[in-house]
């Protein structure tokens, strides 16, 4: 399920949190986890909650699905890009 967010510009902050992430986590301290990120900076709009349809889940979760693709381009160095 997608829990919508109460802020205007959620996908700027989604940004945002995702930079954080990477900036926190290379600062050599503690790990900090997603769901404590997300949780100290975001407020779920809790009526709206979206499920996805049984059919579009084996294109996310499935062989071969866009999360296990995801994955792997994100254990991508961005050095290789330059």
């Amino acid at each position: 399920p997608v829990e919508t967010l109460q802020e205007a510009e959620c996908t700027a902050l989604g940004a945002a949190i995702r930079a954080a992430h990477a900036f926190l986590n290379t600062q050599g301290g503690s790990p900090v986890g997603w769901n404590d990120l997300f949780e100290s900076l975001v407020r779920p709009a809790t009526k709206a909650i979206v499920r996805p349809s049984p059919e579009a889940v084996s294109v996310y979760h499935g062989p071969n699905g866009l999360l296990s693709r995801y994955q792997a381009c994100e254990r991508i160095p961005l050095s290789n890009f330059s």
